[in-house]
């Protein structure tokens, strides 16, 4: 199907008779081709194009699907798509609200002879999954950004400025054979690198330096972006280490990335450094509680208990496919899906610990196996990399941990302090938290028992 065709299959329903396309990214999409300047129509029969006489040429030549026509100087498209609308009968024009600004709206509204109707999410829908051309087009990109920091590694030098590193970037992107940029690059080094979005300034290039560019380019309308840190001359321990933490967090979310895996699932395997699979942590859980349980309807909740905040799965659905009692557990495991989805870590911690001290033993069984999986990761990498490893989460501040974990094993002792599970959390949260003092987000809210006896 061309992909004219699709935009056309929008107006099957009826619910439009045409659509205007205003966005640069739908415009090239349906014509396969780009044209910087201009609006199409797409009517059940056929498609327009319309542009002024600077792009005339390229858009007769290379739009074969459409029908080209000039816009005059001195006049907008608005007297093309009402010839459009007029030769088609169209009454309701389907068009993309959040590309148009509130002024072309008010022009369009008033002077077109048809019924705007918003359809953004609907045009878009479209390129959410990419063609085989298209995935060609974004492998082209890349490949010529690599082109590009490949040879950037052979004139990097102690003297010039980020300014000039920029320079000699987007020379050659160019020349590599890139359309443009995907966005302004950024060359920063030495202390500036702690800018993740610096801006390219005079400061010269030293050797024992960090160089970070964040560049890409387009290429017939796709676009790549890639980030790349280099070190000039030498590299010092330190710089060793953070370099090797960083590589190990992006290699631990290029491990967790797999199809059903939500974004946050793999922003949080990348923070915690682990390369562990993803699917490793639900298993551990499981095998937790059956150290606690045989009861399968727990333990069918504890293999789901992240399902629902990480992965999106409704709680409707997880009652008809495993029942409303497993569908209850694993809601009452996890802090995202009552309130307010963007709630602090905060907030999210102290209900957690709210819901422990509250939960019946099969919720608190699934809470112990969570919390002595995810305390055994923290615990092995505390090890190795010490107070670095807190730096990996959202939340960074130790003794706020410290508060959560010392609450989590106060809120499950009553019913579950007799477990090995509840044991090994202890001593784990103890080995860790050593002689740090607990910061509470409420005090108020902390769990009743003496915290001290973890």
């Amino acid at each position: 199907m061309k992909n004219i065709e699709k935009y056309q299959s929008l107006l099957a329903s009826g619910e439009v008779d045409a659509l205007l396309l205003t966005s640069e990214y739908n415009r090239l999409y349906a014509a396969q081709y780009g044209v910087a300047e201009g609006v199409a129509v797409v009517t059940k029969e056929g498609a327009y194009y319309f542009t002024d006489s600077r792009y005339i040429e390229a858009a007769e030549k290379n739009l074969p699907g459409f029908t080209v026509r000039m816009t005059h100087p001195g006049s907008s498209e608005v007297e093309r798509i009402n010839e459009v609308i007029g030769e088609h009968t169209i009454k309701k024009l389907g068009f993309e609200e959040l590309d148009m600004s509130y002024a072309t709206f008010l022009e369009f509204q008033h002077a077109l002879h048809a019924v705007l109707v918003p359809m953004q999410k609907k045009i878009d829908a479209f390129r959410a999954s990419k063609e085989p051309w298209e995935i060609e087009l974004m492998r082209k990109a890349q490949e010529i950004t690599d082109l590009t920091f490949t040879q950037l590694q052979k004139v990097i030098r102690a003297g010039m400025t980020e300014k000039d590193l920029r320079a000699e970037l987007i020379y050659r992107l160019y020349k590599n054979g890139a359309d443009g940029l995907s966005f302004d690059p950024i060359v920063v080094s030495g202390p500036n690198t702690s800018m993740p979005h610096g801006v390219p300034g005079d400061r010269q290039l030293q050797f024992g330096d960090f160089i970070t560019m964040d560049f890409g380019c387009i290429y017939k309308g796709y676009c790549s972006d890639m980030t790349r840190t280099v070190a000039l001359g030498f590299v010092t321990e330190e710089m060793d280490k953070v370099y090797k933490t960083v590589l190990k967090a992006q290699l631990a979310g290029i491990a967790a990335t797999k199809a059903g895996v939500s974004g946050k699932a793999i922003d949080g395997a990348a923070r915690k450094g682990s390369e562990i699979p993803y699917i490793v942590h639900p298993m551990e859980v499981v095998a937790i509680a059956s150290t606690m349980t045989d009861d399968p309807q727990v333990l069918a909740a504890a293999a789901l208990h992240d399902v629902m905040e990480d992965c999106g799965v409704t709680f409707e659905t997880l009652s008809e496919r495993f029942g409303v009692r497993v569908a209850r557990l694993v809601c009452e495991e996890s802090q995202r899906v009552c309130g307010d989805p963007c709630l602090t870590w905060n907030a999210r911690k102290l209900g957690a610990v709210r819901r422990i001290c509250g939960g019946c033993r099969a919720a608190k069984i699934i809470a112990l196996s969570d919390k002595l999986s995810n305390m055994r990761a923290i615990s092995r990498d505390f090890a190795r990399n010490g107070e670095a490893v807190f730096q990996r989460f959202h939340q960074c501040d130790k003794r706020r941990h410290a508060w959560y974990y010392r609450s989590c094993a106060v809120g499950l002792r009553d019913e579950l302090g007799e477990t090995d599970a509840w044991r090994e959390l202890s001593a784990l949260v103890e080995r860790v938290f050593s002689g740090v003092e607990s910061l509470a987000p409420d005090e108020a809210a902390l769990p009743r028992g003496d915290e001290r006896a973890v």
